[in-house]
């Protein structure tokens, strides 16, 4: 790395020096460095208004402050990903030349990824309903939606539980459905999740 950073390199002269590592080291695309140009010169802009960077005056807490205002700007998960991933690359790239302490990028924090965190955890009625609206009608795709929402509203039961029913799981005379999928696999504590109860027979109109 060039000596200069530390005695007052330019933004874009540190980028384009970082950039030609991202492409001589690490051999990045053409747009991925594009990327990786556009966070690292925000990042710097935040902290250096001047357009001079001192990497000794430069903080961790820095970084924190910087994650805080952008992340309240950047809502999508994706995004918020991959500016800690770039973060974390440039802070190697100082560490590796001895300008920061080494460890900074390890305590950068991480952005859960949960398959299903966009999805609601429940239904308001406003929604159940426009579900059994959709679900109107005399043909057989609408009296199998229809049953699909007796199974899913009133019932409580998962997807997999779903599939797994065959006819001779419901008990018709006592009111009772056989469950035999359940969430985890093998037969531990959720094994007693093996019936559920009817209060009255299924009905078409739910």
């Amino acid at each position: 790395m060039n000596q200069s950073i530390t005695t007052g390199c330019s933004i874009p002269d540190f980028c384009s020096q970082y950039g030609d590592y991202l492409f001589r080291v690490r051999g990045l695309a053409a747009s991925t460095r594009k990327l990786h140009r556009h966070v690292v010169c925000r990042f710097l802009t935040f902290r250096f208004p001047d357009g001079k960077i001192i990497v000794s005056d430069l903080r961790f807490s820095d970084l924190v402050d910087v994650l805080k205002e952008e992340f309240a700007r950047l809502s999508s998960r994706e995004t918020q990903r991959a500016w800690l991933m770039i973060l974390r690359s440039v802070l190697r790239y100082l560490s590796e030349a001895g300008q920061i302490p080494k460890g900074w990028e390890g305590a950068l924090p991480k952005v859960a990824n949960h398959s299903y965190a966009r999805l609601p955890k429940n239904l308001s009625q406003d929604q159940a309903n426009a579900l059994r609206a959709a679900c109107r009608g005399g043909k057989p795709r609408h009296f199998r939606n229809r049953a699909l929402l007796l199974l899913f509203l009133r019932l409580g039961l998962r997807v997999q539980e779903v599939a797994g029913l065959t006819p001779s799981d419901i008990d018709w005379k006592n009111g009772y459905l056989k469950v035999r999928c359940t969430k985890t696999a093998g037969c531990g504590p959720r094994a007693r999740r093996s019936s559920t109860q009817v209060s009255q027979p299924p009905r078409t109109n739910i």
